[in-house]
């Protein structure tokens, strides 16, 4: 999401063309959001949570944390600790939604991933 709206080049050419094809609902992960502000908190994000949700509003989708994507969470197996990574599985899995990122730990579990 910042690379993205930073306009950097650390996006590859096929996340960018996932990203700007009309076809494709675009969605955020409030875990993604969360991550950010706490990021943001520490004075290590460039962008606050408030100017993020502005810019992104009528492009992405929120999707939520709710009992179902906390119980996915609780069952995917352990390749990866990190709760935010593993919420973000979780949610990708429940809206059948690729991940965007260059993270390879995202290959370890059933969800598409494209980098």
């Amino acid at each position: 999401m910042i690379w993205l709206l930073a306009g950097t080049r650390d996006l590859s050419k096929a996340a960018r063309a996932a990203i700007s094809d009309p076809e494709h609902r675009l969605v955020v992960s409030v875990g993604s959001l969360i991550e950010i502000a706490a990021k943001s908190a520490r004075g290590r994000s460039p962008i606050s949570v408030a100017l993020l949700r502005d810019r992104i509003a009528d492009a992405f989708v929120e999707l939520t944390i709710g009992g179902d994507i906390a119980e996915r969470m609780e069952r995917l197996p352990p390749h990866h600790l990190d709760p935010f990574d593993r919420l973000i599985v979780a949610q990708a899995q429940a809206n059948d939604a690729v991940i965007l990122s260059p993270d390879p730990a995202f290959s370890l579990y059933a969800v598409e991933t494209l980098w």
